[in-house]
């Protein structure tokens, strides 16, 4: 089966499904249909309900920056209407990329691990 920004479809689906009533998904799109980008939030590893997981997948062509940005303008109100107060990411400690994106948004370190760091957004 094909991949979606780096995942299996397959895995990625049984993922959608997965609380889906407490999840949302936004995508980017190019004029012509295709999905550059997607990013999800919703319950993760927190068993604080007030706090979700953001997932971002973003193609390689464009302005990854600016595609982020644009659909975290999306995501965050979301995350609001599904009644969460923070937002944490997690990734590899070495994904510069993560980092600086997520800071970019407002993101402030939280704690690492060898395996990864998590970094909080907190929503107004």
């Amino acid at each position: 089966m094909a991949d979606v920004m780096g995942v299996a479809a397959d895995a990625l689906g049984a993922w959608m499904d997965d609380n889906s009533a407490a999840s949302a998904w936004n995508l980017a799109e190019t004029a012509d249909g295709e999905v550059v980008a997607v990013q999800r939030v919703g319950p993760g590893e927190a068993v604080d309900p007030d706090i979700c997981e953001i997932a971002t997948f973003i193609g390689k062509s464009g302005d990854a920056l600016t595609i982020g940005s644009r659909l975290f303008a999306v995501t965050e109100p979301t995350a609001r209407r599904l009644g969460f107060r923070f937002i944490d990411a997690r990734f590899s400690p070495g994904n510069d990329a993560a980092r600086i994106y997520y800071q970019s948004r407002g993101f402030r370190w939280l704690h690492s691990t060898r395996e990864q760091t998590t970094m909080r957004y907190e929503i107004d």
